[in-house]
């Protein structure tokens, strides 16, 4: 069973990354503290990262410069950063693709061109990538729910006092 190592600090994103990863028959693996982040890596000999840009300690980009002078392990950059500096940043540095989670892409973003979905690898993008959407669109509603149940609430009392005048 493949091992895939999720370095991410938001722990909801997290545990629904390994959950989907498990449901999918690959070994989940979260890390869980950052202050020894490369160290951990190290130990846990992973056979692909899922690596969040924004991580206490040392930042995303800073540690796959630092995995990737001694390793080739597979190394997928998971952000909501929506900057091509970003993308750019992370593939010089060594990354192997780019899942894009930002507010203007409702799809997500990677390179098709680097999947093959009968590879564990190309497997593990589309997940990461669905999970990211996932969040993505449950923050979009949490946030907009409030005003559209305002707005019915409002609709609701227009047509009762409507149907009173009546």
């Amino acid at each position: 069973m493949k091992k895939i190592l999720i370095v991410e600090d938001d722990t909801s994103i997290s545990e629904e990354l390994k959950n989907l990863l498990e449901n999918s028959g690959y070994n989940g693996v979260i890390l869980k503290g950052f202050e020894n982040s490369y160290e951990e890596i190290k130990r846990e000999n992973p056979d692909l990262i899922l690596l969040d840009i924004n991580i206490p300690k040392l930042n995303g980009e800073m540690l796959l410069q630092k995995i990737r002078k001694e390793s080739n392990v597979p190394i997928i950059m998971v952000t909501s950063k929506n900057t091509e500096t970003d993308e750019v940043l992370s593939m010089s540095y060594g990354a192997d693709d780019y899942a894009d989670s930002s507010a203007g892409s409702t799809t997500g973003r990677t390179r098709s061109y680097k999947l093959d979905l009968s590879t564990w690898y190309g497997k593990a993008i589309v997940i990461a990538v669905a999970v990211v959407i996932v969040i993505l669109l449950t923050t979009v509603l949490v946030a907009v729910a409030p005003f559209l149940i305002t707005f019915g609430v409002i609709l609701y009392l227009i047509s009762w006092f409507r149907k009173r005048k009546a």
